[in-house]
C-alpha cells in the first residue's frame, strides 16, 4: 500500500482499500449502542472518558482525539463531523480530513461509534 504524496505506508486504519467507506462523504457515523462517556471539559481537564458497556476497556481520550470522538458521537455524515472538527479546531477541513477520518475509522474499529446510513 502506499499514500500518492508521502510513498509507501503500513497504517492499515488509513488504507482505503481495507475501508473502502472511510473516504467516502456520504458516509454516516453516530454513537454505538451500550458506549458510556464523560467529558471533562466542565472540570478544566481536556479529556474524554469512553467505554463500551458492560465490559469496557476503559479508555481516555485527550485533545484531539477527545475532539474527534465527541464530533463523530454527535452523529451525521463524515464531512459533518470533519466540519466540527475544523470549527472546533481552527484548522481547514479539507487539511485535516484524512486524519480526522482515518480516526473515526478507529473508533468504529474499536466499537465506540458505528457507520449509519
Amino acid at each position: 500500500m502506499s499514500d500518492p504524496d508521502n510513498g509507501p505506508t503500513s497504517d492499515p486504519a488509513r488504507d482505503p482499500a481495507r475501508h473502502p467507506d472511510s473516504h467516502r462523504a456520504d458516509g454516516s457515523v453516530r454513537l454505538a449502542d451500550r458506549v458510556a462517556w464523560l467529558d471533562r471539559a466542565e472540570r478544566g481537564e481536556d479529556a474524554v472518558y469512553v467505554s463500551t458497556l458492560p465490559d469496557g476497556p476503559p479508555m481516555v481520550l485527550h485533545t484531539t482525539a477527545a475532539l474527534i470522538f465527541l464530533a463523530a458521537a454527535g452523529g451525521g455524515t463524515l464531512d459533518e463531523v470533519v466540519a466540527r472538527v475544523a470549527e472546533e479546531s481552527g484548522q481547514p477541513g479539507q487539511e485535516i480530513r484524512d486524519d480526522v477520518v482515518g480516526f473515526v475509522e478507529e473508533l468504529v474499529q474499536l466499537g465506540l461509534v458505528v457507520r449509519s446510513g
